[in-house]
């Protein structure tokens, strides 16, 4: 028999050693009192919600009396009954200005409609590994400046430079919460970097290129390959990830990217030559996806993450640490030690502006294509890769 919950019962109700203890009602359906080790009494509704049990709470005692609290349960069975789950819109009204949904709203409104899907997915895993667990059930509203600092310290004392990247990130979704109108003010606004950023003029050796080229036999086909397009090519790390074969022309030898796909908003021309089109065709003779570089788990998304592999690699290889982009520079300054006109390696990378004697050459308006001086300053890259490995410019080294 189930004892009719009335406020001597409610009082008179001794706390558990341990744990918690329930209560039921008698004669309201759900209706319970919850009493916490700590001598904490609650109010709760249990109700069912599509076939799942639902636990909503009310109240504590005595703040919200007997008579209170048994109206508010019968207010919600009644809002039950006509099919809508009070528990879950109590925890959404709760969330509806978290950071989480604030994160939320960041990556589907903008990041994911503005950002290239790569750029979207290191901000997805940035706000999981980083923001999300620090501030992520806090009103946005009640976020401060100074907490922000004491993260980004935190962070630094571990990775400096990974703390920039964080305090870059949170004044974005910040900024992103001031033009939705959630707040008034960006709460990380021109807080200091703790990180000392550095120009990076890392270029690959030839020794160097040597042993990561041979370090990739040990990785799968895809990330061989990846990495090889990347050296040889010159193009940029989401550009190659993004690659459709589409784009390709595997018999005239071009890579033809749309504007939509390239940083600048510019179409551009890359010649496909020696090992770099082996290396595609390889790659197409197995490929049963739309992508050249797909995921791992589905044929059908792009390949996104690089950073294991790229860390495995460099052990493997045992070279000083580099980067993907530092792959770009590597073929760029390759080419100029080929004695490559500077604007035919502009071309090759896409660059919309070069400096030249005190100048600038706003390329936009220099029509000239450049295809066969970029085949021309491509080919001569390729051959002193192949040289440097010892392999005959006519042989295949994919």
């Amino acid at each position: 028999m189930r004892p009719h919950l009335t406020d001597m019962f409610v009082k008179s109700a001794t706390p558990p050693e341990t744990g918690q203890a329930e209560f039921w009602d008698g004669q309201t359906p759900g209706f319970g009192l919850r009493v916490s080790q700590g001598g904490r009494k609650a109010w709760v509704l249990m109700y069912r919600h599509q076939g799942h049990l639902r636990r909503l709470t009310l109240g504590t005692y005595p703040i919200l009396s007997v008579a209170a609290a048994r109206d508010a349960a019968k207010a919600n069975l009644l809002l039950v009954q006509s099919g809508k789950d009070p528990a879950f819109e109590k925890q959404e009204a709760r969330d509806a200005d978290s950071f989480n949904t604030l994160a939320d709203r960041y990556l589907r409104e903008h990041a994911q409609r503005h950002k290239k899907a790569s750029s979207a997915y290191e901000d997805e895993k940035m706000l999981k590994r980083e923001l999300r667990p620090a501030w992520g059930i806090r009103k946005v509203q009640d976020i401060q400046r100074r907490d922000v600092i004491e993260l980004v310290e935190n962070i630094a004392g571990r990775a400096p430079i990974s703390a920039n990247r964080v305090l870059s990130l949170a004044s974005k979704v910040f900024n992103f919460a001031v033009s939705k109108g959630v707040i008034e003010v960006n709460p990380a606004y021109r807080i200091t970097k703790p990180g000392r950023e550095q120009a990076h003029d890392r270029v690959l050796s030839d020794d160097e290129i040597v042993a990561v080229w041979y370090a990739l036999d040990h990785e799968s086909p895809i990330i061989s390959a990846l990495f090889k397009v990347l050296l040889l090519s010159g193009q940029r790390r989401a550009e190659v990830l993004g690659m459709l074969w589409a784009e390709i022309d595997l018999i005239t030898g071009w890579w033809v990217l749309p504007r939509e796909r390239t940083k600048n908003g510019r179409l551009h021309r890359v010649p496909l030559v020696g090992q770099l089109l082996d290396i595609l065709k390889a790659l197409k003779a197995q490929s049963s996806s739309t992508l050249v570089f797909p995921g791992n788990n589905h044929q059908e998304k792009p390949l996104v993450s690089t950073h294991k592999a790229l860390n495995r690699i460099i052990k493997r290889s045992e070279v000083e640490p580099f980067t993907i982009h530092d792959l770009r520079r590597t073929c760029g300054t390759g080419m100029a030690a080929a004695r490559v006109q500077q604007i035919v390696i502009s071309k090759v990378l896409n660059h919309i502006t070069m400096e030249t004697g005190g100048n600038r050459i706003t390329l936009v308006y220099d029509r000239h294509t450049y295809d066969q001086e970029k085949r021309e300053a491509l080919t001569a890259w390729g051959n002193h890769i192949q040289a440097i490995l010892g392999v005959p410019a006519n042989q295949n080294v994919a």
